[in-house]
C-alpha cells in the first residue's frame, strides 16, 4: 500500500518471521488504538476535498473521488463513538480500506504503525473485532467489512436519492 505517515508516524521495523504473523496498521480514534489487516489498507493519504452525501447518517459524510473512482466516506470516531472527530483538516490521515471488491475512505485521528501480530494473535474474528495486549497495551482488532458493506449501503442510497 501506498502510505503518507501522519505528523509523528515512526513505524518500528521489527524481525518477526513473516510466516509466523500478520501485519497491522494501527490507528487512533480518541485515546484508543486500532489495529487493521494491512492486506485491508490500499492507501493512507491526507485530507482532500470532498462531496457533502445528503440523506445520510452523521458518519457519513461524503465521496471521495479517487482517480475516477467515487468512494464514500465515513468519520470513523463518529460510526464507532457517536462523536465528531477532531477538525477534520488537510492534515487529517483518511485510508482506503478494502474488502473484497468493496472500497471506502476511513477518516481516523492518526495512523500511528505498521507491525507484525504473532501468530497467536494473528487471527482476528469477524464483525466487532477483538481487543488483544500488544506491548503492554490494549489494541482492537477489527475486520472491516462490516462497516464497509454498511457505508456502501448508505452512500448508495444517497446517490440514488439525490438523483431523484
Amino acid at each position: 500500500p501506498r502510505m503518507m505517515p501522519t505528523p509523528g508516524f515512526a513505524p518500528q521495523s521489527a524481525k518477526v518471521d513473516a510466516t509466523q504473523s500478520r501485519q497491522v496498521v494501527i490507528f487512533e480514534l480518541g485515546q484508543v488504538h486500532y489495529g487493521l489487516a494491512l492486506e485491508s489498507v490500499d492507501e493512507i493519504v491526507r485530507m482532500v476535498a470532498l462531496t457533502p452525501a445528503p440523506n445520510t447518517p452523521d458518519w457519513v459524510i461524503g465521496y471521495l473521488n479517487l482517480r475516477g473512482e467515487i468512494l464514500p466516506v465515513a468519520d470513523m470516531r463518529m460510526r464507532l463513538y457517536q462523536q465528531s472527530s477532531a477538525a477534520i483538516l488537510l492534515n487529517t490521515p483518511i485510508m482506503i480500506v478494502r474488502e473484497d471488491k468493496w472500497r471506502a475512505w476511513w477518516i481516523v485521528d492518526a495512523v500511528s504503525d505498521i507491525t507484525h501480530l504473532p501468530a497467536r494473535l494473528a487471527d482476528t474474528p469477524t464483525g466487532a473485532g477483538e481487543i488483544i495486549t500488544l506491548d503492554g497495551q490494549p489494541l482492537l482488532v477489527i475486520e472491516p467489512a462490516g462497516y464497509i458493506h454498511e457505508l456502501h449501503t448508505l452512500a448508495g442510497h444517497s446517490l440514488r436519492s439525490a438523483n431523484q
